[in-house]
């Protein structure tokens, strides 16, 4: 048999169907390869028909439609016929043998077809000279065969080394990058990384895995500070924390127009543990006793701003509560010295001091969705000129609801301090198990909080609710729209005391309740307390017989609609000055022989005026208060003709009384 034509290779394309192919002529099956979409098959076929035209080659799944199959003939490059002397000559085994040189020859002129060659009209042999180390193979100058070029890289064969190089004008500058996006122009990858600041930037990759990991082995300050100071170098840029744990051994500085951010946190994944397991999140622990982020102005600047804490955790290291449980002494978690501070969306997990803003009061601290369990000041509004804004704050058991660590609190926490400050408004703000809810001081020069405003804010169980000291003379706040409440735990707490002199206070739509000794109790003097619609209940629950509110000396309460409830001991005591209704009721009495009605007010004090009107019976009657005094008053009843009625007519009287 002859071979007429080059037949090693039959490319088809499956039609989902076919099963059987003609493949190379061959003489041993394994002389057949079976490709199915560039992959080379061992199984799934059979061959047939060796020594023919043309193999058969059966595939026991039908290729898929559009399948790419090809079947290539390869050969071992090997002579197997054995031609003794003097034996018989077949010719079939002669042509055979023939044949398969032939299929040899055709095996490697295919194989040639698809290797590099030189040119046949080039006189070089195609040897390629002096292989050297990393050399690439180029053109030979006179253009006729190939040779190894300079190691020595140019022009695209420097693309990979110069992609690799972090320096400027290599690495990202090389990659363009532009936004699909009407308008978008064309710009550098660095430049558009360059658009935000990771910590992580800063960080080796054990550092990065240690946080990522969470397992605080490596102290990370140096490389977030780096990363802030970067930020404030190029102007004001925010730095992204990614979530993990990040530890710190010292203060970390933000410095202006820096914004410090992260993926915000979850405090934590288990109430009913002590202390609750911490979640997830952006979290840095301050390891170590000093302030976790400080603020500072520019040096030669008394005042900076732009700066930005937010979406991030802080937690510091405290014993496991138990018997005695006391926290560790540690400075603020975040403070800032005349610098327009915002604090967003952060929670201070287990802080033995929260937020302070100091510094010869420039600078304005803004606060908005701020999670806190601090143990002995919250919010500290030391030394602020201008329009603090404490907005949305929840002070709770965040770290630990511990029976000891509630005991610490109620003796020891200032959840709200406020010192030299104007005009700061505290809204939507909430605490529990503090020793004091609003804590209104002064500072060395005799200053206070002046036109302070606090709303909608619910202060929860704890000793005191408000408390403007000694310190506080001359101060003037508003109190609109709050719940204050005293703690069971507390045997002698107050909704309110007002120590300091001279102060001018309002109170608006406000609720105190359950206090184990005075609701309200001014014990300073030349103030003035003026309150519309306050609810009082359950006071005195623990020292049995003192007044709802007690005012001292020359202090002054003017008021219209304080109402009360849950509590038979009197509404005012004291001796200042009460102005507006204090108290009324409906009484059924007879009267005296000096036709007199002698009704028991219970008010603690001496009504300045008192109004009666006859309900019962239909019979009309004169009345008359003609004498008061700090337990009872008396009306005077006389008929339609101007006498005195005599001993024993019934009446049925509604009363009320008011202090001037």
């Amino acid at each position: 048999m002859t071979v007429a034509s080059n037949d090693r290779r039959k490319i088809y394309t499956g039609n989902g169907a076919a099963l059987v192919f003609n493949g190379p002529r061959a003489f041993s099956a394994s002389h057949i390869q079976v490709y199915l979409d560039s992959v080379l098959l061992t199984s799934g076929y059979s061959v047939a028909n060796l020594g023919a035209v043309s193999t058969t080659i059966t595939f026991i799944t039908p290729p898929a439609n559009g399948a790419s199959i090809v079947l290539v003939r390869t050969m071992p490059l090997t002579q197997d016929t054995d031609i003794t002397n003097q034996g018989k000559f077949l010719p079939e085994l002669h042509e055979d043998a023939f044949d398969a040189r032939v299929m040899q020859i055709q095996q490697v002129a295919d194989d040639t077809t698809r290797s590099l060659k030189v040119p046949l009209t080039s006189s070089n042999n195609g040897e390629i000279p002096n292989w050297s180390a990393l050399g690439p193979l180029v053109v030979s100058a006179d253009g006729q065969g190939v040779e190894v070029g300079s190691n020595t890289l140019t022009g695209d064969m420097l693309l990979r080394p110069n992609l690799a190089d972090p320096t400027v004008g290599k690495g990202a500058d090389l990659v363009a990058y532009k936004r699909s996006a009407t308008g978008a122009q064309q710009r550098s990858a660095r430049d558009k990384l360059d658009d935000s600041i990771s910590a992580f930037d800063f960080m080796t990759s054990a550092q990065r895995a240690d946080v990522k990991a969470g397992t605080e082995l490596l102290d990370v300050t140096s490389a977030v500070q780096a990363a802030i100071d970067y930020a404030y170098l190029i102007g004001g840029a925010e730095v992204f924390c990614p979530p993990g744990v990040y530890k710190t051994t010292s203060a970390i500085n933000v410095k202006n127009g820096v914004i410090i951010s992260g993926v915000g946190v979850t405090p934590y994944t288990n109430s009913t543990e002590a202390p609750k397991p911490r979640g997830g999140g952006t979290w840095f622990h301050a390891a170590h006793s000093g302030v976790a982020f400080q603020c500072n102005a520019n040096a030669g600047s008394p005042v900076g701003g732009g700066v930005m804490v937010r979406r991030i955790g802080v937690f510091r290291t405290h014993a496991t509560p138990g018997a005695g449980w006391a926290p560790t002494v540690y400075d603020y978690d975040i403070i800032t010295y005349g610098v327009d501070l915002t604090v967003e969306d952060v929670c201070l997990l287990n802080a033995y001091k929260g937020i302070k803003i100091t510094s010869a009061g420039f600078g304005r601290l803004h606060v908005n969705r701020l999670k806190m369990q601090p143990f002995n000041t919250g919010i500290d509004l030391d030394q602020s000129f201008d329009t603090c804004r404490i907005e949305n704050v929840q002070i709770w058991p965040f770290w630990s609801d511990h029976v000891n660590v509630r005991g610490y609190t109620l003796a020891n926490l200032k959840a709200y301090r406020i010192s030299r400050s104007d005009n700061a408004v505290l809204s939507s703000c909430f605490s529990i198990y503090h020793n004091v809810g609003i804590y209104i001081d002064g500072d060395n020069a005799g200053n206070t909080a002046y036109a302070l405003r606090i709303s909608n804010c619910n202060i929860d169980p704890g000793a005191i609710g408000i408390q403007f000291t000694a310190g506080s003379d001359g101060s003037t706040a508003l109190f609109e729209n709050c719940i204050f409440a005293g703690a069971d735990e507390v045997a002698g707490s107050f909704g309110m005391i007002m120590e300091g002199d001279a102060n001018r206070v309002a109170m608006a739509n406000c609720d105190l309740g359950n206090y184990g000794s005075y609701a309200i109790a001014m014990s300073g003097t030349n103030s003035l307390l003026r309150m519309t619609n306050v609810h009082i209940s359950n006071w005195a629950k623990v020292t049995a017989g003192t007044t709802a509110i007690q005012v001292a000396s020359s202090n002054e309460v003017r008021q219209a609609n304080v109402t009360r409830s849950g509590s038979s001991a009197p509404l005012w005591g004291g001796t200042g000055l009460m102005f507006g209704y204090v108290g009324g009721g409906e009484v059924a009495l007879a009267t005296d022989g000096a036709g007199d009605l002698t009704i028991t007010h219970n008010l603690a004090m001496t009504p300045r005026r008192v109004y009666v009107q006859q309900t019962e019976p239909d019979t009309g009657y004169y009345l008359r208060v003609h004498s008061r005094n700090a337990t009872t008053f008396k009306v005077r009843v006389k008929n339609t003709s101007g006498t005195t009625v005599g001993s024993g007519t019934n009446l049925t009287v509604m009363w009320q009384a008011e202090s001037m």
